[in-house]
């Protein structure tokens, strides 16, 4: 059967951009505002195999090209940046996907974050087809964490992955989940 005789736009993207690898994903050791991996990926993209996403020491995240999860068009202005919130304020969930093409790495920005009041079943999840996810960054920004935030900052807008009141979880992916109800630690 060919990918084209697969009508189901969602069904021809999951066997056609996956990985098939865990990228080990882990907060830096030197600069906590990004990522490394553990791992390479081994990937492939529109039912193609590419080159393999080497281990990577160090992930500037703020160096990376932003896709929109919609349609995968690159945000011109980069990463959003979350404004500072008041003590006491409720907690924000933030999702961020990762995603490679061959050697390159991407920052798939979600349109909407999440309160801790609102169901994570009704937060949907998408990558644009032709990229393959291989990681989410899970943070939860407590009412503590009244810093500016956008993700890779190391400026006035705080990036760090494990500031104070900040919990961040990491997840290796083999395709795009639907929801973030879906990203389960086992």
């Amino acid at each position: 059967m060919s990918l084209s005789n697969i009508t189901s736009q969602p069904v021809r993207n999951a066997l056609a951009d996956r990985c098939f690898t865990a990228g080990g994903l882990a907060i830096d050791g030197t600069n906590a505002q990004n990522v490394e991996t553990t791992a390479a990926v081994v990937h492939c993209a529109n039912g193609v195999f590419q080159t393999d996403f080497a281990i990577a020491a160090e992930i500037d995240l703020s160096g990376l090209t932003v896709l929109s999860a919609k349609d995968g068009t690159t945000i011109s202005s980069g990463l959003k940046t979350w404004p500072a919130r008041a003590s006491g304020d409720a907690s924000q969930t933030l999702v961020y996907l990762l995603a490679c093409l061959g050697d390159t790495a991407y920052v798939i920005e979600q349109s909407l974050d999440v309160a801790a009041a609102q169901d994570d079943a009704d937060y949907e999840l998408m990558s644009p087809p032709g990229y393959a996810v291989f990681g989410a960054i899970k943070i939860v920004r407590a009412d503590t964490d009244t810093a500016a935030f956008q993700l890779g900052s190391d400026t006035a807008a705080n990036g760090d992955l494990d500031a104070t009141g900040r919990t961040t979880t990491f997840f290796d992916l083999s395709v795009c989940p639907p929801t973030l109800a879906t990203l389960a630690t086992v």
